[in-house]
């Protein structure tokens, strides 16, 4: 799979999976940076330092947020209700929930994709396509 992506933004709290994610994605390439934090708290704080601070909202990267909804604090789906709208960012869910409440809530969200754990290369290739449309 070719780059798709400038960055992307892991959100999970278990660090195992994080590391099992980021080196998937680097095996794959698809973007030129990979960050991971374990809160959702953490991911709204980069969000507003690295991608909507003033220098960074002229700029039309490409971004995808990899985002758990089971997380300590607030889940998943408080982040994205809290998520401005941010140009050329794609949202995927990656959830080992597979309830269709919240398959129904991250459509009612605008989630780009919503893929059940573990993530996988034929998963992502699956939605490439998806994604590569988000992206630009």
């Amino acid at each position: 799979m070719k780059k798709i992506f400038h960055q992307i933004l892991l959100v999970e709290d278990d660090t195992i999976t994080n590391f099992i994610n980021e080196q998937l994605l680097l095996d794959m390439q698809v973007a030129d940076r990979i960050h991971a934090v374990g809160k959702a708290e953490l991911a709204l704080t980069f969000i507003r330092q690295h991608w909507l601070s003033p220098e960074k909202q002229t700029e039309s990267e490409s971004k995808l947020l990899l985002l758990d909804i089971r997380l300590e604090n607030w889940d998943g789906f408080e982040l994205l209700e809290q998520l401005p709208i941010i140009e050329h960012l794609c949202i995927v869910i990656l959830s080992a929930s597979t309830h269709p409440k919240d398959i129904e809530k991250a459509k009612e969200l605008k989630v780009d994709a919503y893929l059940e754990k573990p993530l996988t290369r034929e998963k992502l290739e699956a939605v490439a396509d998806k994604l590569k449309q988000c992206a630009a």
